[in-house]
């Protein structure tokens, strides 16, 4: 498993586990929302977009059950 699939995962065994928006001024493009909408707030970093390594990044907070 890597990027949306591990946090699709989470998110199935945890119902305490919310995706939250990333607020940073970096090029970057959606999550995969095969994985579901909430997808949208994680962010698929290309080499070819930022001159560096690929990244996936997604912000998670555990919340109030």
């Amino acid at each position: 498993y890597e990027g949306e699939a591990v946090i699709k995962e989470l998110l199935e065994h945890y119902d305490n586990a919310k995706i939250l928006g990333i607020n940073l001024d970096i090029p970057h493009r959606d999550g995969l929302t095969d994985y579901g909408d909430e997808m949208k707030k994680a962010w698929r970093i290309y080499a070819n977009d930022i001159n560096s390594e690929s990244f996936f990044v997604c912000k998670i907070k555990k919340v109030e059950a």
